[in-house]
């Protein structure tokens, strides 16, 4: 289990996967609201050049207590990546409770997804994978969803240990 505990490491250390999830101000000192359905608090009712007050989104991600990605390696195990209320990635080896994005792939194919040899979201679209998704998640929610697939692919990159572990199948 060694590649999936540096993976919660990494995820809890990665900077732009913080940067996403931290709900940030607008220059009108409101939230800045992650699109999607969902009421927000405009910013400024008196000066509302841009549509604001009428805008729907999320104050904040949605993502945020959650299991986000079930990653069902056939053959093997089935991980969950979920975020605590504390915006901190948990890496367990269960079955998700209602995930944002449920993906089950042949171990060759991960294996392929992990070392960079596809894209992620062609990884994603091959016909061996199977994939289940939430409805109403922001775009926002998902890039930073995606992104978790992206991070799999940098500690590899930049760990040749870790690289040797996935690429000799010993997940």
């Amino acid at each position: 289990m060694t590649f999936w505990r540096e993976l919660e490491n990494y995820l809890n250390d990665d900077q732009e996967l913080k940067r996403r999830l931290k709900p940030f101000r607008t220059f009108c000192g409101g939230p800045c609201p992650y699109p999607g359905p969902g009421p927000y608090p405009p910013p400024n009712l008196a000066f509302d050049p841009t549509g604001w007050s009428r805008a729907r989104g999320y104050p904040s991600s949605i993502l945020i207590g959650r299991d986000l990605i079930q990653v069902d390696v056939e053959g093997r195990s089935v991980y969950t990546i979920s975020l605590s209320e504390e915006g901190v990635f948990k890496v367990e080896m269960r079955p998700a409770k209602n995930p944002i994005l449920e993906v089950a792939l042949p171990i060759f194919l991960f294996k392929e997804l992990v070392l960079g040899k596809h894209r992620v979201i062609w990884a994603l679209s091959d016909p061996k994978v199977r994939v289940r998704h939430s409805n109403g998640i922001s775009l926002s929610d998902w890039v930073t969803v995606l992104e978790i697939f992206a991070c799999m692919q940098e500690l590899v990159e930049r760990r040749p240990d870790l690289w040797r572990i996935v690429e000799e199948d010993k997940l």
